[in-house]
């Protein structure tokens, strides 16, 4: 999530022969004033519902799976820009394709990972088998929690410029490779997920010695 965080309005600011969006500050503050606005939505209303709906883990799985189609897909929005704009007498390099594509993805995205980051601090909690170290359980995943939020920027920003200097490859190309690095990395986490044992995550089983 914090790799998508930093990469979305790098990619965005980008001008479109970079391999960016060109979109100006205005824009990418309204793409990530509405992914906020629908994380917030999700965690009130959404969240419980679906839990009661699906389960912890199960929802957990299908959050991990949405989030790498949507990493997958995301970088594609792009492409939008040859589709012909029926606002505009069919022109093609319009942002309006674009900016159905980007609401579609952050929507999808925001509803993912906001579930995601959630439920996985509730499985974490259960899956402790004793109650007197659930406090440096929670400690040590707040300190990986923080390396990440302190590594995942730097390595978007990377991976970002490291892809476009490479101008040996063409330009779609490489100004996709970063979302589809993100995207393997999600499909990973899935299957990853996947081997979970839901009789140790969906509800606490802790003994107090």
């Amino acid at each position: 999530m914090l790799f998508f965080d930093e990469l979305l309005p790098t990619w965005s600011a980008t001008p479109k022969n970079a391999g960016g969006l060109g979109f100006e500050s205005r824009e990418i503050g309204t793409i990530l004033s509405y992914a906020g606005i629908v994380m917030l939505l999700v965690q009130i209303f959404v969240l419980p519902r679906l839990t009661a709906i699906f389960g912890l883990l199960n929802l957990f799985q299908l959050s991990l799976m949405s989030s790498a189609f949507v990493f997958l897909a995301q970088g594609l929005n792009r492409l939008l820009y040859r589709v012909p704009d029926p606002t505009s007498n069919g022109d093609v390099g319009t942002k309006f394709w674009v900016w159905f594509g980007l609401i579609f993805c952050l929507t999808i995205k925001s509803l993912s990972q906001t579930i995601a980051i959630t439920i996985s601090v509730i499985l974490l909690n259960n899956s402790v088998e004793r109650s007197d170290t659930l406090g440096f359980v929670n400690g040590f995943s707040q300190c990986c929690n923080a390396a990440m939020r302190t590594l995942s920027p730097a390595a978007a920003g990377y991976v970002w410029s490291k892809s476009i200097a490479s101008e040996w490859i063409p330009l779609e190309i490489r100004s996709y490779l970063p979302w589809g690095l993100l995207g393997i990395f999600g499909w990973i986490v899935f299957f990853a997920g996947m081997q979970l044992n839901p009789a140790y995550y969906n509800k606490p089983h802790r003994t107090s010695s």
